[in-house]
């Protein structure tokens, strides 16, 4: 009789055990196919411009399930389509910063941050996508990407007037890789950063080895149009006019040469008038 006890009470045990796990299999088979249906249900609404829908939706989703893996992903989703198609900027930014905070290793929250950044840069929010800038540098050191980030942190040091920030930038870009396809950019902006110092002389020689080594560069005729500003400011008009007419043909804009040229020459009349009244005066 003991035996028969006993069994009956293992067996019971066992059953309840069973039970217990059909249960769980049942909520949790349930609930993952309640969630995907919600999340096709997202993407239908997404797909048919009913986009606050979407959102709804896919907010409810990670509401539901708070530890799913691709909660990153639905939160960035949401931020896109206010982004790109609500255009509620704001919104987006809001939501693009919760992706950063809550899953700052992710994916999704990189896209986050390179979002973040081109939303302030587009916008002349310089000192916002700095930092967004800086955040992808030190998040994600291993990408392959990391010059270009680098040198959009470089170029938003320059928009702020932070000559020696945005030159320290650019001169860590060559010291890793002297032929990164990015060379001609990063010789473009460290000469601006010297011109917009109004320093001619060391901007000078880096447009020159700009316009020497990288002839099919997009910057030619801006480096080109910088330099022989440059030589007006040394007073070399003759060496500027030279410059001016070898990019009046390409430039994007001839009547900004023509009007350049025009003031070379008025430019030269008055210094060539300075220097004699300076000349007869001793």
């Amino acid at each position: 009789m003991a035996f028969k006890k006993e069994f009956g009470f293992w067996q019971g045990l066992s059953l309840a055990g069973i039970l217990a796990l059909i249960a769980f299999i049942f909520l949790y088979g349930f609930q993952t196919r309640s969630l995907e249906d919600q999340l096709k249900k997202a993407e239908k609404r997404w797909a048919q411009k009913k986009y606050q829908e979407a959102i709804t939706l896919y907010l409810k989703i990670v509401e539901q399930d708070p530890k799913n893996s691709k909660n990153a992903e639905f939160l960035l989703k949401v931020g896109d389509i206010y982004n790109l198609s609500l255009n509620q900027v704001t919104k987006a930014l809001q939501t693009y910063d919760l992706v950063t905070v809550r899953y700052p290793s992710t994916p999704a929250a990189f896209q986050a941050f390179v979002k973040k950044g081109e939303i302030y840069f587009s916008s002349g929010q310089y000192q916002e996508a700095l930092k967004e800038y800086q955040n992808i540098l030190e998040n994600f050191p291993n990408l392959q990407e990391t010059d270009f980030y680098r040198l959009r942190l470089g170029v938003c040091h320059l928009k702020l007037k932070q000559f020696e920030s945005a030159r320290r930038e650019f001169k860590i870009i060559l010291d890793r890789n002297i032929k990164t396809p990015l060379a001609d950019q990063v010789l473009f902006h460290t000469a601006n950063s010297y011109f917009l110092e109004e320093n001619p002389q060391q901007a000078i020689p880096i447009y020159q080895s700009l316009i020497a080594h990288y002839p099919q560069s997009t910057f030619m005729d801006e480096a080109k149009f910088n330099l022989a500003d440059c030589y007006e400011d040394l007073g070399q008009f003759d060496q500027a006019l030279l410059i001016y007419k070898q990019i009046q043909a390409t430039y994007p804009n001839p009547k900004v040469i023509e009007l350049q040229i025009q003031k070379n020459q008025q430019r030269k009349v008055e210094a060539e008038k300075h220097l004699k009244k300076h000349e007869n005066y001793h």
